[in-house]
């Protein structure tokens, strides 16, 4: 009976996801860090990582994440074999929350992590943001500093955010919803299941990007090329798919390639906006073609359109994917673009995968995060052949 109404619980997610606005909720239960690692053990063995972790005692707590009022958000736990820290997950703390946050290769920051070992404390803001700090005044005074910052620029100059929705951005947080406790629900019983395929992945699908770096060798502006190297990752890929399409094989080098990218999308110091990625991507793509044949690409805000987003992968198609507003220990911009690359649905959650453009020369793996805890502030660039 309990399988029962537990595959009844997972059809009514699966079928309601991205319908209607997330609620904050002022109480929920804890989840203890036995449950939760149970929870990331469980997870990732019913990804493409299941075959890598031979003994559960590999998956060991790197660090605890924290909210930022300081309360405890979850843990983040890596797993350890022949290779240090070859696969990580996000687990969070509180069945108000998704309980699962973010997964892949290597380590969460292949940056920055080394204040882990001065002391300080993991802030986990939204997908791939995190400040580190000692408490939550001094993560609140780095947020400001940001804040003012980008108040700089769009009063001094062009730019591609608008003043208003900078003045009006408070410092951001992983949205909590009660309804999280039916997903909780599901991952706890997957994990303690004799049968755990029961409640595992049910619809997916990665396409086989290539990872590009925006700081690789030659690349004139480095800082604000996440949105150029983005579009050049999505030209690869459709050229590697038989399209008439120049890709980094038509060019001296990567960064040759995003610099051109970047000139087509009209980049500047500031960065991009979604709608120059749009028409710097749809110029690159349409080169080769003639007359009414090429490319169409047009924008989406990611909020409530889950269903394009995987139709696009389903026809092989990247998208580009902004996230506004972008908030991180080493960022020089106030936005940043990743590739998408993949979808699934594991345990009943909406998942997403991207290749960074950013974040060391070694993050080439794919990320995997939660859809419906970060798709507020991100906005889809689509792609599609037109005959």
């Amino acid at each position: 009976m309990k399988k029962i109404r537990l595959i009844l619980t997972l059809v009514f997610l699966l079928t309601g996801i991205c319908f209607g606005k997330v609620l904050d909720v002022s109480a929920a239960e804890n989840v203890s860090l036995e449950e939760a690692r149970n929870v990331a053990l469980n997870h990732l063995k019913e990804t493409e990582y299941s075959g890598d972790i031979q003994r559960d005692d590999e998956l060991i707590l790197k660090t605890h994440l924290y909210d930022v009022d300081d309360s405890l958000l979850g843990y983040y736990f890596t797993f350890e074999n022949n290779e240090k820290d070859s696969r990580y997950i996000l687990v969070t703390a509180s069945k108000d929350l998704p309980p699962i946050l973010q997964y892949g290769d290597g380590k969460l920051d292949n940056v920055n992590e080394d204040f882990l070992e001065q002391g300080k404390k993991l802030y986990y803001l939204g997908p791939l943001q995190y400040l580190y700090g000692n408490n939550k005044d001094e993560i609140e005074q780095q947020f400001n500093t940001r804040k003012e910052k980008w108040l700089n620029k769009v009063s001094s100059r062009d730019s591609v955010m608008d003043y208003s929705k900078i003045m009006n951005k408070e410092i951001p947080r992983v949205k909590r919803n009660s309804s999280n406790e039916s997903y909780w629900e599901i991952e706890l019983s997957s994990a303690s299941s004799s049968n755990p395929t029961l409640f595992a992945i049910t619809d997916q699908k990665t396409l086989s990007v290539t990872r590009l770096y925006q700081r690789s060798s030659g690349v004139t502006n480095p800082n604000s090329a996440c949105g150029p190297t983005t579009a050049a990752m999505v030209s690869n890929f459709l050229k590697g798919e038989g399209y008439p399409i120049k890709g980094v094989s038509d060019y001296s080098s990567v960064g040759t390639f995003i610099n051109h990218m970047y000139s087509e999308m009209g980049t500047t110091l500031v960065g991009s906006s979604i709608k120059q990625y749009v028409t710097g991507i749809n110029k690159h793509l349409d080169h080769n073609y003639s007359g009414s044949s090429g490319w169409t690409a047009w924008s989406y805000p990611a909020y409530g359109y889950y269903p394009h987003y995987k139709d696009n992968i389903n026809a092989s198609k990247p998208v580009g994917l902004r996230f506004d507003l972008f908030v991180s220990s080493g960022t020089y911009t106030d936005y940043h673009f990743v590739a998408g690359i993949g979808y699934r649905y594991n345990n009943g959650s909406a998942e997403f995968g991207i290749k960074d453009p950013d974040n060391g020369s070694s993050n080439t793996g794919t990320i995997w995060l939660n859809w419906n805890a970060n798709n507020d502030d991100m906005s889809m660039g689509l792609v599609n052949r037109t005959y």
